[in-house]
Formats: C-alpha cells, structure tokens, sequence
C-alpha cells in the first residue's frame, strides 16, 4: 500500500512538472495562429482530443460496475484535464514543429 501511494504522489508530481513546464513554455510561444486563424478547426481538435478520448474510459469504468454518476465525474476530470493538455501544447508550439516535418 505504501508503494501503491508513493508511486501515486509521483505521478501527481510528475503531471504537474510536466503542466507547469507546457504553461511556462505557452506563455513564452503564445503560438495562437491555428486558434486565431481556424477556430473551428482548433475546437474540433479539442473535442477530439477530450472528449472522444475519454469515452473509452467510461465503457472501461461502467464494466467495472461503479455508478454511472462517479463513472460521468472521472470521465469528465480526465476530459478537462487532456483539453488543457490539448490547450497548452498548441500554444506552446508543440503541434506545429511535430507535424511541420521539419
């Protein structure tokens, strides 16, 4: 259990180094032309990223036979927190320089 926790802190430490670090780098980019240029584009990209994603989820936690109102509150956490992630490398330049082919 101790091992189980330890390595819980770790991954919260880890996603958090790792948010921090996409936020700083977002704010010194401020790559906006996709956002500003094609919004819809951007938005479906989110949608996509988010939501799409984390339905998979859901299906894998309703099999687990846990109510379907904890089920929709992971499920939304974990959207929220891959469109944040979506967010915070587009503005950070990510997309851009892996799919450039540079």
């Amino acid at each position: 259990m101790a091992i189980q926790n330890a390595m819980l802190k770790a991954t919260y430490v880890l996603l958090a180094i790792v948010i921090l670090g996409l936020l700083v780098t977002g704010i010194i980019v401020r790559n906006t032309s996709i956002i500003a240029g094609k919004p819809h584009i951007f938005l479906t990209e989110l949608f996509a990223m988010s939501v799409l994603t984390a339905l998979p989820l859901y299906v894998f936690i309703m099999t687990r036979r846990l109510s379907a109102k904890t089920a929709s509150k992971l499920v939304l956490f974990f959207a929220i927190k891959l469109a944040i992630m979506h967010i915070f490398l587009e503005l950070s330049g990510f997309y851009e320089y892996i799919f450039s082919g540079v």
